[in-house]
């Protein structure tokens, strides 16, 4: 059996894209089609909220379809509609891999056909699910959206935002970006105590952040108190891998929906 990764042109879920083995490309677009065609809302446009008319026309004269209404065939016939209307979407690209099990990792959020990972876990690797991660975290290392995330020393929207936090959550006020009110109060308003509050509570998160890998910990706090967005920092490769991994299993920056791929 040969291994397909298959995507819609238009992909919101995670069923708009599928990854199977198939003895062949006609035999993957047969699965997808089986799959597709039992989706409640194709089956609702279908039989519900379209006409026979327009069927017809977007048939383009397979019009030999309708026998499996004849015979009384509803699953037959959905199917055969949605191979002849809504198959041409489709994408279907072949992947090699090596023995073991294989799986699909869907991005909690989905834009294109790259939300979804295809990992092939070797037969003698016992804890499967750390090894995806490990693979995963060593491809989304590599994109340079994800290092500019990293690197960004902004107290929002970037990595080091989530060390900004206490017991009570963020320490800034969410649109002002000043130090929450109640922080003040607490130094009787007093600001030097309050930023050397916030910067203790900042050195803490990363430590423990990077307490698997300690010698992280000055790198990444020298980074942000020297932080320059004009130059690179200098991160190593095991860094960056390190960073993504650890974001991963805490479902910080994306998370994932690992599915094992068997033969139908």
């Amino acid at each position: 059996m040969r291994l397909f990764k298959c995507w819609n042109s238009d992909i919101t879920v995670n069923h708009d894209i599928m990854v199977m083995f198939a003895e062949d490309e006609e035999d993957a677009k047969n699965q997808i089609a089986e799959a597709r065609s039992k989706d409640e809302c194709f089956r609702d446009w279908l039989l519900y909220d379209t006409c026979l008319d327009e069927v017809v026309n977007d048939l383009q004269g397979n019009c030999d379809v309708f026998e499996h209404l004849a015979d009384g065939n509803i699953d037959g016939f959905a199917k055969a509609v949605y191979r002849a209307i809504d198959l041409k979407n489709w994408s279907i690209e072949e992947y090699f891999v090596g023995n073991g099990e294989v799986f699909a990792c869907y991005e909690s959020f989905l834009d294109d056909e790259n939300s979804c990972q295809v990992v092939s876990v070797p037969d003698n690797v016992f804890y499967y699910k750390d090894y995806i991660y490990g693979v995963l975290a060593e491809r989304l290392a590599e994109e340079e959206h994800f290092r500019n995330f990293i690197s960004d020393a902004a107290v929002n929207m970037t990595f080091a935002e989530q060390f900004w936090h206490d017991e009570k959550g963020y320490v800034f006020e969410e649109y002002e970006l000043d130090i929450r009110g109640d922080i003040y109060r607490k130094f009787n308003w007093d600001i030097s105590k309050a930023n050397d509050y916030i910067e203790n509570c900042f050195v803490k998160n990363v430590k423990e952040f990077f307490q698997d890998e300690p010698q992280y910990t000055e790198i990444f706090l020298e980074h942000v108190k020297n932080y320059d967005p004009n130059v690179e920092p200098d991160f190593s490769e095991e860094f960056y891998i390190y960073c993504a991994k650890k974001l991963i299993e805490e479902g910080k920056y994306t998370s994932y929906q690992i599915e094992q791929v068997t033969v139908i």
